[in-house]
């Protein structure tokens, strides 16, 4: 059985996994700072998304959802569950379109 901490390290492991994987991809003049709504949409301004961009940003915007949705623990205060594997089925679906993008392209701009 998974504690609430345990569940927090899981949602932190996750949302850690996304930075990287789309600011290690170099994918915008500006990382992407967090996975909040308003970060997203500030980062999308500035991306050279050329893999899927509305695909990636989409994957983004659900992530962050459920990662929002799965820390609000005040309506289950005595229930933890795990985090779901659908998360870890996004983040890698995720790094599958960011690895699709074409290699250097960051370089060539």
């Amino acid at each position: 059985m998974q504690t609430r901490s345990d569940n927090f390290l899981q949602r932190v492991s996750i949302e850690r996994r996304v930075l990287q994987l789309v600011n290690k991809h170099g994918c915008g003049a500006m990382p992407l700072a967090g996975l909040t709504s308003s970060a997203i949409r500030a980062w999308a301004g500035q991306s050279s998304l050329h893999a899927q961009p509305q695909t990636v940003l989409s994957l983004l915007v659900e992530i962050s959802m459920r990662l929002s949705i799965d820390a609000d623990k005040s309506k289950q205060v005595f229930d933890s569950k795990p985090v779901p594997n659908s998360l870890v089925e996004l983040t890698n679906e995720l790094e599958n379109l960011l690895r699709a993008r074409p290699k250097g392209h960051s370089e060539s701009t």
